[in-house]
């Protein structure tokens, strides 16, 4: 259905009388992956069934004549909903009590809307199927999931379960691992059933930057922990900021889909009444991946330009701070921030900034903070070679200064025919004795070393320094 704005009714209103179906996925009658649907921009479903039933059972009570038996057991990549190939610019989908049924994928990963409404509907799962594009809403809805990473790639603003429940029938791992990448979650008023034993928000290397929003969930009747040994990602929202979510007693679906800079959008006709406030904020600093620790040298020199993209609400600004004096921050006019690191020590440390909305939301932001970088290390005499002692010359120096920085100074080692080196050639290279990681001072000498000259290199250096200048020295054999 490539047109835009396109309605598709179920005539009675029970959403189990209409049934869009197939029975497809990939080398199960088709070669790829298979859709049952593909639909356009601003698509709108309501009191209807769409279904992959390549891998379940369709069973029509209006007419058990019209039944029909699963393609096969064995799960493969069977979609239910999708784009239609070659529309890019894709927004507003809207499913209104629907059934929406397959096992893998149920949404298309590929392309996906901006923005989708998914209320009062019934999806059923297995990995890499709910969420799309930029913001997903679920109101509202019953689910039953029969795997243990149900949202997969997740969206990229937001992905909000609000009054949603859960009916979990897994395999041996009871664990459900939300998403496999870092993406913002809110789950408020949920309720889980089933064999599930707990959840985590992703299935590993957890960011310490990503901060969900939870509020009165559980787990068969008892309060829900999502990811207990990680208590600083989940944020339960104050009675302010609980307004950007929920108001009055009423999701507010509008201030959730109209954060983002898009068209306005109003499918449930909030607009005149529910207030708008921050839900998200995300930073922007570009050259670097989001799943990647920015990282500045500790020289107040080396910096970051960091922008702030808040998501909801009418004021967009926020107040920057840090949590101790490894960062330097100046904010700027535009609202953006300048980051810089002061580290002294001699080891890595961790900075963390801190953007905060106008409504008390906040997102973080860590950085590793290297240690400052000083001026080469002088050597305090040209270094001396021993003589050869069971088969080995050492080389001894030592810098002019004291500090406590590790010596990583480089060593190379060459042979040649004249004490100048006109033309040594490279025969050994800086290793480290692991116990104490100090540069490896002895070379292993070798029958074709008789008759010429050892020139040992030393490039001073310190853990915390830059290279210095070469240092020559020559020993004849």
């Amino acid at each position: 259905i490539p047109q835009a704005y396109i309605t598709l009714v179920g005539m009675t209103g029970n959403r189990d009388d209409v049934v869009i179906a197939s029975d497809r996925g990939q080398n199960a009658g088709a070669n790829g992956n298979f859709n049952t649907i593909g639909v356009g921009d601003g698509f709108h479903a309501k009191d209807l069934t769409i279904g992959n039933y390549c891998n379940v059972d369709l069973v029509y009570e209006r007419d058990t004549t019209k039944n029909h038996t699963k393609r096969q057991e064995a799960v493969t990549q069977a979609q239910a909903v999708t784009k239609v190939p070659g529309i890019t610019d894709m927004d507003e989908w809207f499913f209104e009590n629907c059934n929406i049924i397959s096992r893998l994928n149920l949404f298309s990963r590929d392309d996906r809307p901006k923005r989708s409404l998914i209320k009062d509907c019934h999806l059923e799962c297995t990995d890499d199927s709910l969420g799309t594009g930029y913001i997903t809403i679920f109101e509202n809805c019953t689910f039953s999931l029969f795997s243990n990473t149900p949202c997969g790639g997740a969206s990229f603003y937001m992905q909000a379960f609000l009054g949603c429940e859960f009916t979990t029938q897994l395999s041996d791992n009871k664990t459900i691992t939300l998403c496999k990448n870092t993406k913002p979650f809110a789950f408020i008023d949920c309720d889980f059933k089933g064999d599930m034993t707990g959840m985590e928000w992703k299935q590993s290397n957890f960011s310490d930057d990503i901060r969900q929003i939870v509020s009165n969930n559980t787990l068969n009747g008892q309060p829900l922990t999502i990811s207990p040994d990680y208590p600083d990602l989940s944020v339960t929202p104050d009675e302010e900021q609980m307004k950007a979510f929920k108001y009055n007693g009423e999701y507010n679906i509008y201030n959730l889909l109209n954060g983002a800079g898009y068209d306005e959008w109003d499918p449930l006709n909030q607009k005149d009444y529910m207030p708008t406030g921050t839900w998200n904020i995300q930073f922007d600093y570009p050259g670097i991946a989001k799943d990647v620790v920015p990282v500045l040298q500790g020289n107040v020199s080396d910096s970051l330009q960091v922008t702030p993209v808040v998501l909801g609400g009418n004021d967009k600004t926020v107040t920057w701070s840090t949590e101790d004096d490894t960062l330097v921050i100046e904010p700027q006019d535009d609202g953006i921030v300048i980051v810089k690191g002061d580290n002294s020590t001699l080891d890595n440390k961790k900075g963390c900034l801190v953007a905060t909305a106008a409504n008390g939301m906040k997102k973080v932001l860590h950085f590793t903070v290297t240690p400052k970088i000083f001026e080469a290390p002088v050597l305090s005499e040209k270094p001396v070679l021993s003589a050869p002692e069971n088969g080995m010359i050492n080389v001894t120096y030592a810098f002019t200064d004291n500090s406590e920085a590790a010596d990583e100074s480089i060593i190379n080692w060459y042979r040649a025919t004249d004490k100048e080196g006109t033309d040594k050639v490279l025969v050994a290279q800086t290793t480290y004795v692991d116990s104490d990681a100090k540069p490896y001072s002895s070379y292993v000498l070798r029958l074709d070393d008789v008759n010429h000259y050892i020139i040992c290199e030393v490039i001073p250096k310190r853990s915390n320094s830059v290279e210095g200048s070469s240092v020559f020295t020559a020993a004849s054999l």
